[in-house]
């Protein structure tokens, strides 16, 4: 709900958002080169895509890449505002792929990044280099 009491000295406007109802995750590059270590924001949202500020929970990280790595769960608490970054994802299959994050009392609280095509690492750009010291 939305208030906004107003005076003549000034005005105040205070935002309460609603019950968490899906996952935002972002970060993940939709291009990257297999074994890659990434980092990707988790967001809660309420049914209106506002951030919910007061969520806490515990989340879990899933990904269609079975050879993928990431942490075996994340603690969300009030200091986290609703948003935390997730560091250390890593997808290492070739392909297309996407990342889920679900809450674990709750496995409906979910959300994905989806289209992430993974490269095989042959494909990364490996440049060696000598320098040579020229006699004078």
């Amino acid at each position: 709900s939305i208030t906004a009491p107003v005076n003549r000295v000034g005005s105040s406007v205070a935002f309460i958002s609603g019950a968490p109802s899906n996952l935002s995750i972002t970060g993940y590059p939709a291009d990257s080169i297999a074994g890659l270590s990434h980092s990707i924001t988790v967001t809660v949202l309420d049914s209106n895509s506002n951030r919910v500020a007061n969520y806490i929970g515990t989340l879990t990280i899933q990904s269609s890449d079975s050879k993928g790595t990431f942490p075996a769960s994340i603690t969300m608490n009030s200091a986290d505002s609703g948003q935390k970054s997730i560091a250390g994802v890593s997808l290492k299959g070739a392909g297309t792929h996407h990342i889920t994050v679900s809450d674990t009392s709750n496995p409906s609280l979910t959300g994905s990044q989806t289209g992430i095509l993974i490269r095989p690492a042959s494909f990364s750009a490996r440049i060696r280099f000598s320098v040579f010291r020229l006699p004078q």
